[in-house]
């Protein structure tokens, strides 16, 4: 096509379809038209043979048309900056090698037709080929001299590729398909051969230069090049890729493994941490590779890789999709190789097992007669296997046992599996017992026969029957001893009873100083005797299964600090630090053996004061885990003792057992102490263990499971009043183990603050908060701490008028005559002796916050009973029935409330436990007075809240009177108001007392102050 001057002014069709994102050229095929009409009266008739003769003539006509203009997508099309350029060079966009389609549009005009379509080649200017779909036709109007022609090209090159991409792939497919039909009827020895040719097929379609199979060894550390094909001109590697290390290829592997295809268009390309892998592919000169694991199920049985050595090369997915279908086919044929031969070895090796078993061992036919039979059985019976062939079971069996065979048969006739114990008859007359286990063999729902194993249980029988009788005689004896233990334990329980009895009251007497010592040895070693003797007894209960629980309601918090305090005068006599904690999560009331859970938890923890010189036992309750109806409990002791080496933890809970002797004569013990633990925690549904390096402490844990009381509360569930609610305290121990205990209870609470390990470290915390304005209301100061004990503290803390409004509160292992006198003039408001307990602690904190978001309180000397200011008056307040009796054992409680009392017009007097309330109150009631009212704390030494307030109760029904009596509690525990009405009181606060809360309480029950 010639290139014309610009598009004629105001033409018909000046730039049609700009618009369109199709190629669209305007053409005038005027001239063509003449030139083939011209041809036509020249006498040519059969233009298509004239074309074909006369190729040349073709491009002379086409050189005939004129571009009028052309739209802006053409333009793209060809990569033509602007019209005149891309008209410039039509020369380039038509020089193709066919010049069919030409000369097939020449025809077409010289026929007359004034549409054409047809496909070839077009070039770009930058030179890329590009596949057309020409289509044009004649403007309307202009049918006889083709003067105006539209002319749309289109780009099918993307088609065009996607065509021979489909044909590749359907001549892949097809491929692939004949190798697949090829292998599904070959033999294993077929196999190797099938699958050489089968890559030499794949490399040559693919245009690769060689394809090999890797296998890895069973324990795939190992790969062998199994099978190789190489091109033309390539140098074979197989012998040189046998026994490789598998690891030699890491990132290769780790692929594989993780069932991904390996595609490697450019070798040098790969990343960094496939290096070894790229050294490994250019030392052989490979360009580029494709790899796809050969998978059976899950497992990597190695891969099939496909090398361009020559040029590289770039695979479709499509084509590795193919491959890895190949890989599948090629795998299904080794695994079939593979099964075959190991199918052969066991075979082999079940013929071997069957000929040497130490079991008889047969297989009967539809009609219950011997096909076969081994060696084992035949010798059971006393004869060769051979005479046996052909025979029934019915021959070897006894009449009287007829029946069981027949019922075995018909169960395997229904599919069953049967086992029985019957007799055999041997060929000498003989017989022998044995168990026969039927397997049936069935063809369908037909039954073709079974397969038995005999069991000679012979020599079995009689081994049983011999330890039946030796069973018989233990248990006997057994029993008998269990008895005689018993009995005996019982027998001495009553003596000594008297002994320690009498020795007490002969302690009460007039003694001299020697006789006094003699008799308190005597006491002491009685109550050791009596010890070893309960234990004994217990262990002879359980031993002869006579223990059983007693399953009541108790409190969890109770239990555990209650062993605590038990043991407490014996860790101070050592000066061991001695903590406990139970986990707030915990529900309150558990239901459960408490009596014996106390004696295994109190024997642990005597254990650890007995076996502890110096530094900390610690004793912890926690959760584990709890449903709506069970708790599982992880109880623990941890000690800082003379610890156990790892290889006597096994004989830590056997009875009469001691790690070594020098334990046993340096600490004492019968040994039967972990034991009856260890049968207790089972009995309970738990279990018990030791962890322990020798001279490094240890751990006793157990763990039980309990059932939680319906509607039980955790134990710290929702314990303070509002104005306690974010109180900021600050935690002073060196003891890192306290620290975490008391920081523990306090974020329970709600209560955020800070734990540091010495009184330079607290200076420094309390003068951070002061220069923040964030200062701390409350500081728990440990007494005795290395560098600054807790009084120099106070005496820092006191001298900073910063620090004025903090209130101070101590905390002692060793409550030490007057030590609380000499607290409080240090500027402490109270103090709280360790083993710390959780009620205590809160009430502790809530008395000494009294009134902290309004006035202080001013600490004062601890008084322990009130004395009247006025003796007239109180008498007189007594006998008219208006004096109020204070039960607090804590001193500053007591100040507290009796100053409340005295600004509200009461007069009170104090008893420092319930104890001592009791006795007061009994003294009272004898006297013919009576107190109006009644402030009752709950947790108390010696006797608690709700067991005196039972015993008032008690005594009042003697005398037929009642007092109020209000509850005073922390109220740290759940429930605390339901169990204080429950146990008989008539009221309740809750602690910190506010004094309008005192006040409307008081009128409440009393008509007027005195």
């Amino acid at each position: 096509m010639s290139s014309p001057s610009l598009p004629i002014p105001n033409h018909p069709f000046p730039r049609p379809f700009d618009s369109l994102p199709v190629s669209i050229w305007e053409e005038d095929f005027s001239a063509v038209k003449q030139y083939i009409e011209g041809l036509r009266a020249s006498g040519v008739q059969d233009f298509q043979s004239y074309f074909a003769q006369q190729p040349e003539a073709v491009t002379y006509a086409a050189g005939l048309i004129r571009v009028r203009t052309v739209n802006q997508a053409t333009l793209e099309l060809f990569g033509a900056a602007d019209e005149p350029t891309l008209l410039a060079n039509l020369a380039m966009i038509y020089a193709s090698p066919t010049n069919n389609v030409l000369a097939h549009e020449m025809i077409a005009i010289a026929e007359g037709a004034t549409r054409f379509e047809g496909e070839g080649i077009n070039y770009r200017l930058d030179g890329l080929p590009l596949n057309v779909q020409i289509r044009w036709s004649v403007a309307q109007g202009a049918e006889d001299d083709y003067s105006h022609v539209i002319v749309s090209v289109l780009d099918i090159t993307s088609r065009k590729q996607a065509e021979l991409a489909l044909q590749h792939r359907i001549a892949f497919e097809n491929l692939i398909s004949a190798i697949s039909t090829r292998f599904i009827k070959l033999t294993s020895s077929e196999v190797d051969i099938a699958i050489q040719e089968a890559l030499g097929e794949i490399g040559q379609f693919a245009g690769v230069d060689r394809c090999y199979v890797f296998l890895l060894t069973s324990d795939e550390k190992l790969m062998n090049n199994t099978h190789e094909w190489c091109a033309a001109g390539i140098e074979p590697q197989i012998e040189n890729l046998q026994n490789l290390p598998v690891d030699i290829l890491p990132w290769w592997m780790s692929k594989l493994h993780r069932l991904e295809n390996i595609h490697i268009p450019r070798v040098a390309d790969l990343p960094t941490e496939a290096s070894t892998e790229r050294e490994l592919l250019q030392s052989q000169d490979i360009q580029s590779v494709v790899v796809v694991p050969m998978l059976h199920e899950t497992t990597v049985l190695g891969f099939i890789g496909f090398d361009s050595v020559h040029a590289e090369k770039t695979w479709l997915d499509e084509e590795i999709k193919l491959l890895r279908m190949a890989a599948e086919i090629l795998t299904n044929a080794l695994v079939h190789q593979r099964t075959e031969a190991a199918l052969k070895a066991q075979r082999d090796f079940a013929l071997l097992v069957v000929n040497t078993m130490g079991q008889g061992l047969t297989v009967t036919d539809a009609r219950g007669r011997f096909e076969f039979v081994n060696p084992a059985f035949a010798r059971m019976l006393g004869c060769a296997p051979e005479q046996l062939i052909g025979k029934s079971p019915n021959d070897f069996t006894f009449e009287s046992d007829h029946g069981a065979l027949e019922k075995a048969r018909m169960q395997r006739s229904r599919g069953e599996t049967t086992t029985y114990e019957t007799r055999l008859k041997q060929a000498q007359g003989g017989e022998i017992y044995v168990m026969i286990t039927g397997v049936p063999r069935m063809i369908g729902s037909q039954m073709a026969g079974s397969v038995t194993v005999i069991t000679d249980l012979t020599e079995r029988k009689r081994m049983e029957d011999a330890l039946a009788q030796a069973r018989d005689q233990a248990l006997e004896a057994s029993r008998l001893k269990s008895e005689f233990v018993a009995t005996m334990s019982h027998e001495i329980r009553t003596p000594m009873n008297g002994i320690i009895g009498m020795t007490e009251l002969l302690l009460e007497s007039s003694l001299s100083e020697d006789q006094r010592e003699f008799g308190q040895i005597v006491l002491s070693e009685a109550q050791s005797l009596l010890n070893i003797i309960n234990d004994i007894l217990d262990f002879s209960k359980i031993e002869a299964g006579k223990l059983l629980l007693d399953i009541v309601d108790f409190e969890l918090t109770t239990l555990v600090e209650g062993v605590v305090e038990l043991v407490t005068p014996r860790a101070n006599l050592k000066n061991l630090s001695l903590m406990c904690f139970v986990d707030p999560r915990t529900p309150l009331r558990l239901h459960g053996d408490v009596g014996r859970l106390r004696q295994v938890l109190l024997n642990l923890v005597g254990n650890a004061v007995k076996f502890t010189e110096r530094g900390e036992i610690v004793v912890q309750a926690n959760l584990l885990s709890i449903t709506d109806t069970q708790v599982a409990l992880r109880f623990s002791v941890q000690d800082t003792g003379i610890g156990i080496k790892s290889s006597a933890h096994q004989y830590l809970f056997q009875p009469f057992t001691q790690v070594e002797g020098g334990i046993t004569r340096r600490y004492g013990g019968t040994g039967l102490g972990l034991a009856i633990s260890k049968r207790l925690v089972e009995l309970m549904g738990g279990e018990i263990g030791v962890e322990s390096t020798e001279g490094k402490g240890s751990t006793f844990w157990f763990t039980v499971y309990l059932k939680q009381v319906a509607h039980s509360e955790p134990v710290l569930a929702d314990p303070l009043s509002p104005n306690l609610r974010g109180l900021k305290v600050l935690v002073v121990d060196d003891n890192r183990t306290q620290r975490e205990i008391l920081q523990n209870y306090l974020n329970a609470w709600g209560m955020p603050g800070t734990a540091v390990s010495s009184g330079r470290e607290a200076m420094q915390a309390l003068q951070r908060s002061a220069e923040t304005h964030d200062l701390y209301q409350l500081v728990l100061v440990d007494l005795v701490m290395p560098g600054m004990d807790g009084f120099d503290l106070a005496a820092e803390i006191r001298a900073d008028p910063r620090l004025a409004s903090v209130r101070l509160v101590m905390l002692t292992a060793y409550d030490e005559k007057g030590q609380g006198e000499r607290a409080l003039k240090a500027g402490f408001l109270a103090y709280l002796t360790k083993p710390i307990k959780q009620s205590r602690l809160f009430d502790l904190i809530a008395t000494s916050m009294q009134g902290w978001r309004g006035t202080s309180p001013t600490p004062s000397s601890p008084p322990h009973r009130a004395k009247s200011t006025s003796p007239l008056s109180q008498t007189g307040a007594l006998r008219s029935g208006k004096l109020l009796l204070l039960v607090e054992d804590n001193p500053i409680n007591q100040k507290v409330a009796l100053t409340q009392l005295q600004q509200l017009g009461y007069a009170a007097e104090v008893a420092n436990n319930g104890r001592e309330a009791v006795e007061v109150i009994h003294d009272v009631f004898r006297a013919g007075n009576r107190y109006g009212l009644i402030l009752m704390d709950i947790q108390m030494p010696e006797m608690d809240g709700y067991t005196a307030t039972a015993r008032i109760r008690s005594l009042e029904k003697e005398y037929g009177l009642h007092t109020p009596i209000i509850a005073m509690t922390a109220h740290a525990m759940k429930g605390d108001r339901e169990r204080s009405i429950e146990a008989g009181m008539d009221d309740y606060l809750s602690k910190p007392v506010q004094l309008e809360m005192l006040r409307d309480m008081l009128e409440r029950w009393l008509a007027e102050p005195l």
